[in-house]
């Protein structure tokens, strides 16, 4: 596991309305100014024959920061190929991954999680999709850190320091899984309960409570002292984190090695180590699961269109990195790093073109 250097400001998973966040929708919205400007040669270029990219990328619910991001992508691909008219759909990463393998849109916004799910054939799949269904475009965000937040006041009132002893105790935990079909939020807060013994429904019995609530919410709600257990996903330090940890007292809880690996072999995460003096209220370094976000394509999107996305990932990088202070560090060997998922023979022969690839 190796160490991670402090960013100058961050955005969790779901988004509060922050200062990252107004500073990422205004970078967006300079980079669809910028695309609009070159309306007119945009049009004789289509017209001519030129290759433009259309389509949708399915992603996730509106707002946010994926959105944010989904915006971006279609605003590098503007840039790259004028007179595209590829959007992006606000959806679920479930829905968008169906929808994708069907050939209704040529993309989609995935995390490993998904992804391993989908093929797995686990619910809300109805059943294992194939490696031949499922290719990367590429990686082109990484080192989100998944962090189990819970409130010390929780943990003081009830004498306890861990989950197990919770669990132990059948205190009344009240907990957010985050929105129905996130699956990143439900399934790791599920698989880190059931490492415990503790299951929705034995909360449920337990006196607590779950909730599925988006992560804005369920800070508002920790804040309020209204709930105990929140996981998030974001990029370090965490304004979210901080904000809540203004208005009441929270700790990061520690998880096993044996569950961070197995979660990371489940579910393709990768793995960092939280430095102590990122927070005020983190005492040690704390290992942690790390996620990111993939674009990818299924067996009916083309060659030509898995290509242009490649390129314009590539070549307008640039832009990618001045969506978020946090990206300000992403380098293009990014884009290849996808895991154990093949990248699609046209994204592929753009890297090889470009260099990224060697093989």
């Amino acid at each position: 596991m190796g160490s991670i250097t402090k960013m100058a400001d961050s955005t969790g998973w779901a988004g509060l309305e922050s200062v990252s966040q107004r500073y990422l929708r205004r970078s967006v919205y300079g980079l669809l100014l910028v695309c609009s400007a070159i309306v007119t040669p945009s049009s004789l270029a289509a017209t001519q024959g030129n290759p433009v990219l259309g389509g949708a990328i399915a992603g996730y619910s509106a707002g946010g920061m994926i959105s944010m991001l989904g915006e971006g992508l279609t605003a590098m691909v503007r840039a790259e190929y004028p007179g595209s008219s590829l959007t992006y759909e606000p959806g679920n990463p479930a829905g968008g991954l169906v929808k994708m393998v069907a050939g209704k849109r040529p993309f989609s916004i995935q995390t490993s999680l998904e992804l391993a799910v989908a093929r797995a054939g686990q619910r809300p799949f109805r059943r294992s999709y194939g490696n031949e269904e499922l290719f990367a475009v590429g990686q082109f965000v990484e080192g989100m850190a998944v962090q189990v937040l819970m409130r010390a006041d929780f943990l003081r009132d009830h004498q306890v320091d861990n989950l197990q002893q919770v669990a132990d105790q059948r205190l009344p935990l009240r907990v957010s899984a985050n929105m129905r079909g996130n699956l990143l939020g439900q399934l790791v807060t599920e698989r880190v309960l059931s490492h415990y013994g503790l299951s929705f429904k034995q909360v449920l019995a337990n006196g607590g409570e779950v909730v599925y609530l988006p992560t804005r919410a369920s800070a508002q709600m920790m804040r309020n002292r209204k709930l105990d257990m929140v996981l998030t996903a974001s990029f370090l330090p965490s304004s979210r984190l901080i904000e809540i940890a203004t208005a009441t007292d929270i700790r990061l809880m520690s998880l096993p090695t044996e569950l961070i690996d197995a979660m990371a072999d489940e579910f393709g995460f990768g793995t960092m180590v939280i430095p102590a003096e990122t927070y005020s209220f983190l005492e040690t370094d704390l290992p942690v699961l790390t996620t990111g976000f993939l674009l990818t394509a299924g067996q009916q999107t083309s060659h030509e269109d898995a290509y242009m996305m490649a390129r314009s990932l590539h070549r307008q990088f640039d832009l990618l990195k001045g969506l978020h202070p946090s990206f300000a560090s992403f380098e293009p060997t990014m884009l290849v790093r996808t895991g154990d998922l093949v990248l699609h023979t046209g994204a592929a022969a753009y890297y090889r073109e470009a260099g990224l690839l060697t093989e």
